[in-house]
């Protein structure tokens, strides 16, 4: 079998060991064109860097003098508006794998796509799906002789929104010491899950991908970070059992796997007092669960009652109260860190 690690990532502890600490950068725009990491240091990250003002946002990865991945979420005119926006980037990965397929047109490495509101694209040089044949070809191409380049362990984020909310922060938080994937990362690449695992805010949804993932030899992520609670949220018993079935069932499945489980307590709502006390209810059930496992939790629901007694409602929350603000992932991706 062959190791993932080595076949995932683009990145070597050599330098990041040595105190080279990675620097965060800033995404250019030239001619209307978004540029990643132009002349940026050796290890390099951009968390979450708005564009021109507009709700389009990038972030992206750059190590040892090389962009590992480049992100681009188009959150213009907001979900369901039936706005499209025209978005021109530097892609540096040539046919590398890439999750866009509408309007493309390609002139050298500038790359032109139509994203709607709420479309996600992610370009990375290395994919944990793709296969092994064109991992060397894409090595090759690259300049990277060494397979073996990367002993940090892989940490694979699983979660609602809310997680996709923190883990560019989290990435970059990680860089030195894990490669933190994301769930859209790891399922652009598998038709069977592409069309709906940008989010994984019910358990069955995030357990089925996760069967659907190891059925590739070389998806064996060190750690599970996950969170679900939000979107399954009832006040009818059988459904409580229900999600402390599937609390149990991840346990039992993360044991089969090898792998180490971390559980990630489900944020608290601005203002639906009836909702929070059910979040409290389901986030006993995890903490009753992992303590009788010896599986170990992220409080992020504690973590981010106390940043709002620090900060305020209005600095946490976006206006839906249930969605959190740059500043406030940020701070989430630190406590989880």
């Amino acid at each position: 079998m062959k190791p993932f690690i080595p076949l995932l990532i683009f990145v070597g502890t050599t330098g990041l060991a040595q105190g080279q600490a990675p620097v965060e950068s800033k995404a250019e725009i030239k001619d209307g064109v978004i540029y990643f990491f132009q002349k940026a240091p050796k290890h390099s990250f951009i968390t979450r860097n708005q564009i021109d003002e507009k709700q389009l946002w990038v972030s992206g990865t750059h190590r040892h003098g090389k962009t590992r991945q480049i992100v681009i979420h188009n959150e213009e005119g907001g979900r369901g508006k039936g706005v499209i926006t025209t978005v021109r980037f530097h892609y540096p990965f040539g046919d590398a794998s890439a999750n866009w397929n509408r309007g493309v047109k390609r002139t050298g490495d500038i790359v032109t796509v139509k994203m709607m509101a709420g479309a996600k694209l992610i370009g990375d040089i290395l994919d944990p799906l793709e296969d092994h044949e064109n991992i060397l070809k894409l090595r090759k191409k690259l300049g990277v002789s060494d397979p073996a380049d990367s002993n940090l362990p892989v940490v694979y984020c699983s979660g609602d929104s809310i997680c996709g909310g923190y883990w560019p922060y989290l990435e970059a938080a990680l860089q030195s010491v894990a490669n933190v994937y994301h769930q859209a990362e790891v399922a652009k690449d598998n038709p069977k899950t592409r069309p709906k695992l940008s989010n994984n805010g019910h358990a069955h949804l995030a357990h089925g991908f996760l069967v659907e993932a190891y059925k590739n030899e070389r998806f064996q992520p060190d750690f599970l970070l996950v969170n679900f609670g939000l979107h399954m949220l009832s006040n009818n018993p059988q459904s409580q059992e229900k999600y402390g079935g599937w609390v149990n069932k991840f346990i039992a499945y993360a044991k089969t796997k090898e792998t180490k489980l971390i559980f990630v307590t489900t944020t608290p709502y601005r203002f639906r007092l009836g909702s929070n006390k059910l979040v409290i209810k389901y986030n006993a059930m995890v903490h009753k669960a992992a303590s009788d496992n010896k599986v170990p939790i992220v409080d992020l629901h504690s973590a981010t009652l106390n940043m709002i007694k620090e900060l305020g409602l209005d600095k946490v929350y976006k206006t839906d109260g249930v969605h959190f603000t740059e500043e406030a992932r940020k701070r989430q991706a630190e406590f989880i860190a």
